[in-house]
C-alpha cells in the first residue's frame, strides 16, 4: 500500500491501482482487494489465478529488523475483523504486506497515475517505448540501495509465474526489458498498451526467490503468527520515518469482538466496520468514523453461457427492473451510490454526464419473454397467470449480511415482473470454486471497478486464448473493439473517448445488474491525528503520515 504523499509526476498519466499486492500475488488485483477491505471477491491472474486461485496467497514475513524506532515511540493497534473477508485466512497478511512492499506507481483520487518508486516516465511518440527512472536514495529495508535490476527481477519474476501472461494485457507484448544504468528501466513493446503501467506492478522486492523478500515500504515485519502481525517503522525510509512506531495487525473473529476491543482501548484502527455498525460507533465519544467510496459496486453478474441471460434483452430488462434507490436505502443504509456500469463513478475517464439507468418495471416486464399461448400481464398483477416468467439461481457467499440483504431486495423486486430469482447461499471456499468454474445462473459479488482502467478489459473482454477474469462468459463485439481501442490510445483524449464508447455499450447490453457503489467505513481511535490526504479514501493508505494528537511540531 503505497503512501500517497507525492503530487502528479510529469510523463503520460495512466490510471493506477492503489495498493501494493503480498510477493507471489497478481499484484492489480490484490492492490484493488486492499483498497476496500472485507466482505469482497479478490481476483488473482490467469482468468482469476494461477492454478484459478482466488485466494491471495500470505507471506508470514520475517524480514531483516530494522533500527529500533526511539524509546518513547507511539505504537498502533489495527484490528482486521475475519468475519468481513472472504478469504478468513489472509486478511491480517494483506495488511501487514501492504505496509512492507511497495511498487512503481500509484493513485491519486481520481485515478490519475503518480509516482511511488518512480521519480518520471516517458512514452516514445510510437508508444512502443516507455522509460522509467527510479527516484535516487530509496533503500530496501536492509540498507541495499534500490537499482533498476531489482526492478526489472522483480517484473520478470512476475511474469514467469503460472498464469501471470495470460491474466494480463500488455505483457504478451513486452519483448524486452532494458536496464541502461542503476536508475533507468526501459521497457519495449510490440504493440502500444495504454495500460502497462497497471501491468508493470508487481511489489519491488530484493532477495533469492527461495527466501522471504525484503521491500522498501515504511514499516517491516518483526514477528507473526496466523492471528497477529507486529511491524516496526523502517527508519531508513526514503520519505521519512513513519512517526507511528509499531504496528500491530490483529485479527479478529467477528466484527463485534473488536468493536468491543476498540470501546476498551486495545484497538486504534478498524479496517472496515459497515453500515450496522458505524450507526453504534458514531455514538462513541472516543472514536471518529470515517466513510468514504469505494472502488466497488455490489453487482449480479449473469452467466451469458446459459439461457435465458444469452439474450440481451433479457438483461437490459432485469437491469431496469432493479430499484437502486431502495438498495442503498435499505440495503446499504443509505451509503452509497447507484451503479449504472462497471466504471468507478471518480475515474478521470469517465464521462462527466453518464445516463442513469431508469427503474421502470412496467416496461421490463414488456420486454421479457411471454409463455406461449398466454397474454402478457402488467408488472405486479397477479390477477392473472404470469406470462414474462423466468426463473434463474443466484449464488450468495453465506454469513455476509449485507449480500444477503441486498439479494433478499432484489428477489422481491423481480418477482413483481414475475422474475424468480432463487438464491443459493454457499460457504465462501465453496462459493468460489462454482464462480471460478462458471457453474453458475448469477451470482452476487461486490466487483472492483477503479481506479484504474485495466480492470474493465480483464473483466469485459470477450473470453479468447487469455480467459483473463470473464468468467460468466460475457462477448460483445463493440465492447470488444472500444476496449482495444483504450489498449491502443495514443493520449488522454483518445483513452477518454473510447470508455465513453465502452460505457455506452455496456448500457446498451448490460454483462451484469449493477446495484450500487457501496460506501467503506472505517473507525479509527481520536488518539490520533490523520493527515490530510487521507480525506475521501482509505486511512492506512497515509499511515506513515499519521501522528499523535498533541504531539506538536515534533511530527512534521
Amino acid at each position: 500500500m503505497p503512501v500517497d504523499d507525492l503530487g502528479p509526476t510529469p510523463g503520460r498519466q495512466v490510471a493506477r491501482p492503489e495498493h501494493a499486492p503480498r510477493e507471489g500475488a497478481d499484484s492489480s488485483s490484490a492492490r484493488a482487494t486492499l483498497t476496500r477491505g472485507g466482505t469482497r471477491l479478490r481476483l488473482p491472474p490467469a482468468a482469476i489465478g494461477p492454478g484459478i486461485g482466488w485466494a491471495l496467497f500470505a507471506l508470514a514475513c520475517q524480514n531483516p529488523t530494522p533500527p529500533l524506532p526511539p524509546p518513547d515511540t507511539v505504537g498502533l493497534t489495527i484490528g482486521v475483523p475475519q468475519s468481513r473477508q472472504f478469504d478468513p485466512g489472509h486478511g491480517v497478511s494483506n495488511v501487514a504486506d501492504a505496509f512492507t512492499y511497495e511498487r512503481l506507481t500509484s493513485s491519486d483520487a481520481t485515478g490519475r497515475t503518480v509516482a511511488r518508486l518512480l521519480e518520471s516516465w516517458s512514452v516514445q511518440a510510437d508508444g512502443l517505448t516507455w522509460n522509467l527512472r527510479l527516484r535516487p536514495g530509496i533503500k530496501f529495508q536492509d540498507g541495499t540501495p534500490l537499482a533498476a535490476a531489482d526492478v526489472k527481477r522483480s517484473i520478470e519474476l512476475a511474469r514467469a509465474r503460472p498464469g501471470g501472461m495470460a491474466s494480463s494485457v500488455c505483457w504478451p507484448d513486452v519483448w524486452a526489458i532494458d536496464t541502461p544504468s542503476n536508475l533507468d528501466v526501459v521497457v519495449r513493446l510490440r504493440r502500444r498498451c495504454f495500460y502497462l503501467l497497471d501491468d508493470l506492478d508487481p511489489a519491488i522486492t530484493r532477495g533469492p526467490p527461495d527466501q522471504k523478500p525484503v521491500g522498501t515500504g515504511p514499516y517491516v515485519v518483526v514477528s507473526s503468527s496466523a492471528d497477529e502481525y507486529l511491524l516496526r517503522a523502517n527508519q531508513q525510509y526514503y520519505l521519512g520515518p513513519p512517526a507511528v512506531g509499531n504496528v500491530v495487525v490483529r485479527s479478529y473473529d467477528t466484527l463485534r469482538t473488536a468493536w468491543v476491543d476498540m470501546m476498551r482501548g486495545r484497538v486504534d484502527f478498524l479496517w472496515e466496520v459497515g453500515p450496522d455498525t458505524a450507526e453504534f460507533l458514531r455514538d462513541q465519544a472516543s472514536v471518529a468514523v470515517r466513510s468514504f467510496p469505494s472502488y466497488y459496486s455490489y453487482s449480479i453478474a449473469l452467466n451469458s453461457a446459459r439461457p435465458p441471460f444469452r439474450d440481451p434483452v433479457v438483461r437490459r430488462a432485469l437491469s431496469i427492473a432493479v430499484d437502486r434507490a431502495e438498495l442503498i436505502q435499505l440495503g446499504l443504509k443509505g451509503m452509497g451510490l447507484p451503479a449504472n456500469d462497471p466504471v468507478w463513478p471518480s475515474y478521470w475517464a469517465r464521462a462527466s454526464q453518464v445516463a442513469d439507468i431508469p427503474y421502470d418495471p412496467a416496461r421490463a416486464a414488456g420486454m421479457l419473454p411471454a409463455r406461449p399461448g398466454v397474454a402478457s400481464t402488467a408488472a405486479g398483477d397477479r390477477s392473472a397467470f404470469p406470462a414474462a416468467r423466468i426463473e434463474f439461481t443466484c449464488l450468495v457467499p453465506a454469513n455476509f449480511t449485507i449480500y444477503e440483504r441486498l439479494a433478499l431486495l432484489v428477489q422481491r423486486q423481480l418477482r413483481a415482473i414475475d422474475v424468480e430469482m432463487r438464491i443459493e447461499s454457499l460457504p465462501s471456499n465453496q462459493f468460489l470454486i462454482r464462480v471460478q468454474s462458471g457453474d453458475f445462473d448469477a451470482v452476487l459479488l461486490n466487483m472492483v471497478g477503479g481506479p484504474y482502467a485495466m480492470i474493465q478489459y480483464r473483466f469485459w473482454h470477450s473470453p479468447g486464448a487469455r480467459r483473463m477474469w470473464n468468467v460468466w462468459d460475457y462477448r460483445n463485439a463493440t465492447v470488444d473493439a472500444a476496449l482495444e481501442a483504450m489498449r491502443d490510445a495514443p493520449d488522454d483524449g483518445a483513452f477518454r473517448a473510447a470508455m465513453a464508447r465502452f460505457t455506452s455499450a455496456v448500457h446498451d447490453d448490460p454483462p451484469a445488474i449493477f446495484l450500487a457503489w457501496s460506501d467503506t467505513v472505517q473507525a479509527v481511535s481520536r488518539r490520533f491525528e490523520l493527515p490530510a490526504i487521507a480525506k475521501g479514501r482509505d486511512a492506512l493508505y497515509s499511515l506513515n503520515r499519521w501522528r499523535p494528537r498533541g504531539a506538536g511540531d515534533r511530527f512534521p
